[in-house]
Parts: structure tokens; C-alpha cells; sequence
């Protein structure tokens, strides 16, 4: 193309960034940026996107320079961006609040961004505190929302709060979202209420191969027998086991050969005594 706009660049960027080549996004940023054609909101967010994938601080940093002196900062898009940005480059969450704070109108993926970047970095009692904040404003949630909010209840084992936000769910009308009951059954497996889980899991119309690994694992340790029960209805429903399937499996199969080794040596301990 001899004459290339701001489209046309930005079109690549975002295609490079959706494929998972995120060196060629940048690339094709700096190369846009050399060329003298002047970015938009819609570019950066794309090439902040490539940022995050190369969990690259120092590009992330220098774009979101730019967009401060181009005037681009301000954007909804681009301040999600920064954030998952900065949630995902650094070791603390103070550069994703700061960029957070300053966000006059936030949405729903504004509000997710900060719980998920606190969740995916360990810290779930935060990334809660946020939800909470977020329903006491009355902001617009979306089913990510609830669904990244169950989540950091499972990573901390907060079973009563999980519980809470599952009636939330089904007020809002979320229940039919695959993301949120798979979240669910993980979090009642991960709190080890396996009934409960086992529960939601056949109420599910919808599941896909994450929401028969989740219950699989979730049996894996306390019930190895189950895990393998629940693994051959798995294939019989038509899902081939991946990587993950397997590793619960193979786990499971091992804490039965402990347990028959263990019964083996009790019954041993027992014939011998006199």
C-alpha cells in the first residue's frame, strides 16, 4: 500500500495483538511512529495490548508517555489498556489504581481490570474489596465481573462471601454464563464443597472441557474413585481430555495406588500381631 492511514496501521497492529505476535505489533508501532503518521486511541489501546503480552514495562511506559503527549490519554480504551498493562508488567498494583483513580467514567471492564489484576497477582481479599466497591457504586457489572470475583473467592477459600456473590449471579441473570457457573464449580470445589459443586455442575445445559476438569480435579483428592467416575462420563459425553485432564487423572490414580499400598501394609501390621 503506497498510502498507508492511521486505519491501515492500526489494523495490522491489532492483528499482530490478536495472534499472539506481539513483537510484530510493536514493531509495526514503532514503524508507524517513524513514518510521522500520528496515532489514535484505538492504536494505542492495540499496542498496549502487545505490551502486556511481551510483559514489557519499559515499552508500556514509553506508550503511555506518547499517549500523555499526544493527548490520547483520557480514552476509555486506553486507560483499560494502561491498566491491564500495568497489572500485568509490574510487582505492585499502584500504577494500575493510579491510572484506575483517574478515570472519570468508568465501565464495566474498567472495574474488571482492577479486580482481575489484583486476583491474577495473588491478592484476592483486594481484588474483593474492589467488587465490593463496585456494587456499592452501583456500577455497571458484566458476567466477567462476577466471574473474576468468584475466583479471587477460590483463591482464598472464601466460601461465604462465594456464596453471596453466587445469589448475586442469579439476580443479575448471569447464571447462564458458562465463564461464571465454570468459576462457580470451582470455587465450591476449591472451598471443598464438593456436594455443592457436583450440584451446580448437573444443573449446567452448557459445559465445555474446563467444566469437566474443574469437577475432576476438585475429586481428585478426596475422592480419587469419583474423579475417575466423572472422567469416563466425560468421554462418554463426547470431550476429549487435554493435558490438564490428565495431570488430575494421573493424581488421582496415584493417591488410589497409596491408599491400596497403605491398606496393604495395615493388613500386614495386623497379621502380625500375636
Amino acid at each position: 500500500m503506497p498510502d498507508r492511514d492511521v486505519v491501515a496501521w492500526t489494523t495490522m497492529i491489532a492483528g499482530y495483538a490478536s495472534c499472539n505476535e506481539h513483537a510484530y505489533a510493536w514493531g509495526m508501532f514503532c514503524n508507524m511512529v517513524r513514518s510521522e503518521m500520528n496515532p489514535d486511541e484505538f492504536t494505542v489501546s492495540s499496542v498496549l495490548k502487545a505490551c502486556k503480552g511481551m510483559k514489557s514495562l519499559s515499552c508500556g511506559v514509553l506508550v503511555h508517555g506518547f499517549a500523555i503527549k499526544h493527548g490520547i490519554q483520557g480514552f476509555i480504551y486506553v486507560d483499560n489498556a494502561l491498566m491491564d498493562m500495568y497489572a500485568t508488567c509490574c510487582a505492585s498494583m499502584r500504577d494500575a489504581c493510579m491510572v484506575f483513580r483517574g478515570i472519570e467514567l468508568k465501565n464495566p471492564v474498567s472495574w474488571t481490570t482492577l479486580i482481575a489484576g489484583y486476583t491474577h497477582g495473588g491478592n484476592g481479599h483486594h481484588g474483593l474489596q474492589v467488587f465490593r466497591q463496585m456494587l456499592l457504586e452501583e456500577a455497571e457489572s458484566n458476567p466477567y465481573s462476577f466471574s473474576i470475583a468468584i475466583r479471587a473467592c477460590a483463591s482464598i477459600g472464601c466460601q461465604n462471601y462465594g456464596k453471596q456473590i453466587h445469589t448475586a449471579v442469579i439476580k443479575h441473570g448471569c447464571e447462564s454464563s458458562l465463564p461464571v457457573m465454570n468459576s462457580i464449580v470451582d470455587m465450591y470445589c476449591r472451598c471443598g464443597c464438593l456436594s455443592e459443586a457436583n450440584q451446580y455442575f448437573h444443573e449446567m445445559t452448557q459445559k465445555d472441557l474446563i467444566t469437566w476438569n474443574t469437577l475432576i480435579a476438585g475429586y481428585e483428592k478426596s475422592d480419587s474413585s469419583e474423579s475417575f467416575f466423572i472422567f469416563s462420563q466425560m468421554e462418554s459425553n463426547g470431550f476429549r481430555p487435554d493435558c490438564i485432564t490428565f495431570t488430575s487423572v494421573i493424581a488421582a490414580r496415584a493417591n488410589l495406588a497409596v491408599l491400596s499400598c497403605g491398606q496393604l501394609i495395615h493388613g500386614g501390621i495386623i497379621l502380625q500381631r500375636p
